[in-house]
């Protein structure tokens, strides 16, 4: 998966173009975090970014696997601070069942909520930015 910028910070806004190397390649994405899906978008032309965002994208091909996720975090507001961004799906922080900043189904009533969805020894996949102090990009994995 091919971006045509590198995440980092653009003060005015910029336009995104996704590429691969097989023409027979579709490429979902998101802006929310989420995992790319087919049953979510597609790309098919420049995605506009006006504010900080997290963009994800991967190629599906129905002769081979699914590729990986890429994932890019634009800012355009400046910062002056190191910057670490975690991406993850929404669902792997909010959803009832599976959601580790929720009681879920088993929580006790009584603090501290034993049985609760964020006691539960959960590994949950996401993705890793940090950018330095002055913006520039360490650390993408």
């Amino acid at each position: 998966m091919k971006f045509s910028f590198s995440g980092g910070y653009f003060p005015g806004g910029l336009s995104v173009q996704l590429s691969t190397n097989d023409p027979l390649d579709t490429i979902v994405y998101t802006i929310d975090g989420s995992e790319p899906s087919l049953s979510g978008r597609l790309y098919t032309k420049a995605i506009p970014v006006n504010s900080n965002t997290i963009l994800r994208a991967k190629a599906v091909n129905a002769t081979k696997l699914p590729g990986v996720i890429t994932t890019n975090t634009y800012f355009t507001k400046q910062h002056t601070l190191p910057v670490v961004c975690l991406s993850t799906d929404p669902y792997n922080l909010w959803d009832n069942d599976s959601g580790i900043y929720v009681l879920g189904s088993f929580a006790s009533t009584e603090y501290p909520f034993f049985g609760a969805n964020f006691w539960q020894d959960w590994e949950k996949k996401g993705n890793m930015e940090f950018y330095d102090e002055n913006g520039v990009r360490q650390i993408n994995q």
